[in-house]
């Protein structure tokens, strides 16, 4: 999946420039939250640490809402060693925060 996701995300336009703080991403992503509640029911693909591993996380969008600093952390956003990515299973919708050396994208898409 990760593949596939990241050559769709080179296609898409970039819907915000992050500087590198986590709280303006946290921020980006608690504004971005106001266009998912009508797909709150939804299953969701989070990417973490050790996806490649063990697997990706699949949770609700709702569960996503509920518990986003949390997530954040888990999928190793915080400590700099990932984006963060939540999406949907058939790549229809998703949020990215797509991590460079000087800034982050936030990359949103069908939603």
């Amino acid at each position: 999946m990760s593949k596939t996701l990241y050559q769709l995300l080179s296609t898409l336009p970039v819907t915000r420039q992050l500087g590198k703080g986590h709280d303006e991403a946290y921020q980006a992503l608690v504004q971005v939250n106001s266009q998912l509640g009508k797909v709150s029911d939804e299953h969701v693909v989070l990417l973490h640490l050790q996806d490649r591993d063990s697997g990706a996380v699949v949770i609700k969008v709702s569960d996503y809402l509920e518990h986003l600093q949390m997530l954040m952390d888990f999928a190793g956003f915080f400590i700099g060693r990932r984006d963060f990515v939540l999406v949907h299973p058939e790549l229809d919708f998703g949020i990215c925060i797509e991590r460079f050396e000087y800034h982050n994208n936030l990359v949103v898409w069908g939603l």
